[in-house]
């Protein structure tokens, strides 16, 4: 990880261990540090391109503009002016006179505001998520009035867009749009190419789970079949269900699972960890059943799914367990054939770079191959 995003994460968990903590001095000293909004808070997502020091390309074109906070990962998100042209969208850093991402209309697959009840990093603002085949991608509104707009106008953009009509970025290579290059995460060491890591689980952030019930269900489906097939006898267990609980209060998700310990197993088996073993293994079938062929809504599920890698909480696993070595060895192979199917087989003189640069984010930190 970066020494910024280090230097954020062990701020975040020093504030939240002590405004949990029974001493009321912790608080009263986390209350002292409070200041009122000043000027510049007042003007956060206010305002339109002169005020970010923005000059747009073929401004005359522009059907609408709005100032947001996109995320480029969860833990950063930026300022930007934001433009609805007749194909795209463009996104404008401050001060910049280029586009620092353009998202074409034909790639938006939906667009959805975000219940308040969602665990976004930024409260008290209005979050809209923008569904795209490989990425979602989430902008902040400073009010739910320019929320309700932007999401009105990027809507009949899409609906009149003529399919063909982008070309900004024409030579660019669509694989990108299915992978996360930030700077979250600290480079690859001696690497004579690129060194920035490839993220391929980072389709959604870990606070937008509302409508991933279907998709948790087919898992469960998935995961009955691989412990119903074999010896064609019905398992004991076969009611059971393996879901993803994003509902802990401090961000970090948990696999939930029904299933009850069997005559003569541990109880280290039985409970804590067995359910990410099992969501493993449903990953791995999930990519396996993958080929160029599936369907887009195939493919959409399977990165939902991956993305679930990032909130899970490694302090259960026993790393001395067989459990963890079933856990590993499934999302290596996952990844592996995830990699493979999206990136394709890498040259002879790429094989170092794949390696090491293509990855998961799981629990906190990156796994490579």
């Amino acid at each position: 990880m970066s020494a910024a995003d280090q230097s954020t994460r062990i701020l975040s968990q020093f504030v939240s261990s002590m405004s949990s903590s029974p001493d009321p001095s912790g608080l009263a000293i986390l209350s002292a540090q409070m200041s009122r909004p000043s000027d510049l808070d007042a003007w956060f997502l206010q305002g339109g391109s002169a005020e970010l020091g923005v000059v747009p390309q073929r401004m005359e074109e522009v059907k609408h503009e709005c100032v947001v906070a996109r995320g480029l990962w969860e833990a950063h998100w930026r300022e930007e002016w934001c433009g609805i042209y007749g194909s795209f969208v463009a996104f404008y850093a401050p001060l910049s006179k280029k586009p620092a991402f353009s998202l074409p209309h034909k790639d938006i697959l939906t667009v959805r505001p975000l219940d308040s009840s969602n665990r976004t990093p930024l409260p008290g603002l209005y979050i809209l998520a923008l569904d795209t085949p490989g990425r979602v991608h989430y902008l902040a509104f400073h009010s739910s009035s320019d929320r309700a707009d932007f999401e009105a106008n990027v809507k009949a953009a899409v609906f009149s867009c003529d399919t063909g009509a982008f070309d900004e970025d024409a030579s660019s290579d669509p694989r990108e749009n299915f992978v996360l290059k930030s700077g979250q995460w600290a480079g690859v060491a001696g690497s004579n190419r690129s060194n920035r890591r490839v993220v391929l689980n980072a389709r959604r952030m870990r606070f937008d789970d509302a409508d991933l019930e279907a998709v948790k269900a087919k898992l469960g489906k998935l995961g009955k079949a691989s412990r119903g097939a074999g010896d064609g006898a019905e398992p004991s267990n076969a009611g059971s269900e393996v879901g993803f609980d994003f509902s802990s209060p401090d961000g970090a998700g948990s696999l939930r699972g029904s299933e009850s310990p069997s005559a003569g197993s541990s109880q280290s088996d039985a409970g804590g960890f067995k359910p990410f073993a099992v969501f493993a293994e449903q990953l791995l079938s999930m990519s396996l059943a993958l080929t160029p062929e599936s369907s887009l809504e195939d493919l959409v599920d399977f990165l939902d799914m991956c993305s679930c890698l990032r909130s899970l909480d490694l302090t259960a696993i026993d790393f001395d367990g067989d459990l963890a070595v079933r856990f590993f060895v499934n999302v290596y192979h996952c990844l592996l054939q995830h990699a493979l199917l999206l990136l394709g087989p890498p040259s002879k003189n790429s094989v170092s770079h794949f390696l090491r640069c293509v990855c998961y984010e799981i629990g906190g930190g990156i796994f490579s191959l």
